[in-house]
């Protein structure tokens, strides 16, 4: 099995698409109810392209992943320290790729791309019952930053 990560380019989006409708459709942690349709994928792909990374995972010359951040500051705020980092907006594998090293190989390559920028910290949100996802994260490194907590009254 080889693993190649490369920058995405618009050429891209149907099979992207594909890999992202997987999330919509067949899970909660996307924050969607519909797959968005192919030209407002490709919208949304170009306004990530111009201004910040967005990978894509190829297994055996097969797209089986993606990766999309956002550089952001942190607000000034007592508790929080200014500071520049990334945010994962998306990070998603197919079902038939996962634990194969992909994940793991799709952070490597964001670390290289925003390390020159000054970046050090890359932050994402992941719900508490995805435990796959988050044993994925604690591997990595990652630790909880802030939990909200909800109850029902």
């Amino acid at each position: 099995m080889s693993v190649i990560i490369r920058d995405a380019c618009i050429s891209d989006a149907p099979r992207l698409l594909e890999i992202y409708s997987y999330y919509v459709q067949h899970t909660a942690i996307s924050f969607e109810y519909t797959t968005p349709t192919q030209e407002e994928f490709c919208r949304r792909m170009r306004h990530i392209m111009s201004r910040y990374p967005y990978l894509v995972a190829e297994v055996d010359g097969k797209a089986a992943g993606m990766c999309n951040v956002k550089l952001k500051k942190a607000p000034v705020h007592p508790v929080v320290l200014p500071r520049r980092y990334a945010y994962i907006d998306d990070i998603c594998i197919l079902p038939d790729f996962r634990h194969m090293g992909v994940g793991k190989a799709l952070y490597e390559a964001l670390a290289e791309r925003i390390r020159p920028m000054g970046i050090r910290k890359v932050e994402l949100k992941v719900w508490a019952f995805n435990e796959s996802a988050m044993g994925f994260y604690e591997a990595l490194g990652m630790k909880p930053q802030n939990i909200i907590m909800e109850g029902h009254i």
